[in-house]
């Protein structure tokens, strides 16, 4: 996602996000055990930001994160920058009627600025490297996150 952001011209940085909590160089795999550790990091993890593109969020609804409970909706309040959130409808993960308690729950936010799109999409839509993928919504979910962040970023 780095190189597809800096093949729009932003410059981009891809630290250590989790130096604080993994040794440098860490690599985070994208399966079952690389979830629980990244969502522990991310759960114990704290950076201010301007903007905020939340993509095929899970466990927002009930905080479910794997084995763990996260209370990442009811802290939106501490939410300073932006907020974008990108759903797929067909996503397993966040129904219809879960997604629509947390949009429901972030439009009570005195003062958030956020908004939401939904794709006829499956979770993970955007990753090119597995059967969920979307290659048309994915372009067009790639534009609403580039036209988002020129808006918030300048």
């Amino acid at each position: 996602m780095a190189d597809r952001l800096a093949g729009y011209g932003y410059v981009v940085a891809a630290p250590e996000i989790f130096h604080r909590r993994e040794w440098i160089g860490a690599v985070i795999k994208p399966d079952a055990m690389g979830r629980l550790r990244g969502n522990n990091n991310a759960r114990n993890t704290h950076t201010a930001a301007q903007a905020t593109a939340c993509i095929y969020p899970t466990g927002l609804q009930d905080g479910v994160q794997c084995s763990d409970r996260a209370d990442s909706l009811q802290r939106a309040t501490e939410i300073q920058g932006a907020l974008l959130t990108i759903f797929g409808s067909l996503d397993p993960h966040v129904p219809e009627p879960p997604r629509e308690s947390i949009l429901a729950k972030l439009a009570a936010v005195p003062g958030l600025r956020q908004r939401t799109r939904l794709y006829k999409a499956n979770h993970t839509f955007m990753r090119d490297d597995g059967e969920r993928w979307d290659p048309q919504c994915s372009d067009q979910a790639w534009w609403e996150v580039i036209a988002f962040l020129q808006k918030e970023l300048g």
